[in-house]
């Protein structure tokens, strides 16, 4: 699925939720580094399976978003969480990424 984010604000731009960059970053990775809660939504809301989605670190949005610092962003992803089913839930709030860090390790450790 490709939507043109130009209302958001981004540049003419559009984008295909299934593709990864090199580091096997998805679009919901990019958003999180981004900070921009807005483009987050967005991607949810088209895509809502790569809230699990990890790259090549191990890392998922909620990793990323929470080792930067981006409070809403994080908290936002970690109620699009609390919405899913309890085991479901704890796939995401519970995940390691290859340094065995849970996103709460990465906010606490954040850069």
């Amino acid at each position: 699925m490709i939507v043109s984010l130009k209302k958001l604000g981004v540049k003419d731009l559009n984008f295909n939720f299934k593709q990864v960059t090199r580091r096997g970053n998805s679009v919901l990775h990019v958003a999180a580094r981004s900070g921009k809660v807005q483009i987050m939504n967005k991607v949810l809301d088209s895509q809502p399976s790569l809230l699990y989605m990890e790259n090549c670190r191990g890392n998922t949005a909620l990793h990323i978003a929470a080792s930067l610092g981006h409070f809403d962003m994080t908290k936002h992803l970690i109620s699009c969480a609390k919405d899913q089913e309890a085991a479901v839930k704890n796939l995401l709030l519970r995940k390691i990424n290859l340094e065995k860090n849970t996103a709460l390790h990465e906010a606490i450790y954040k850069k």
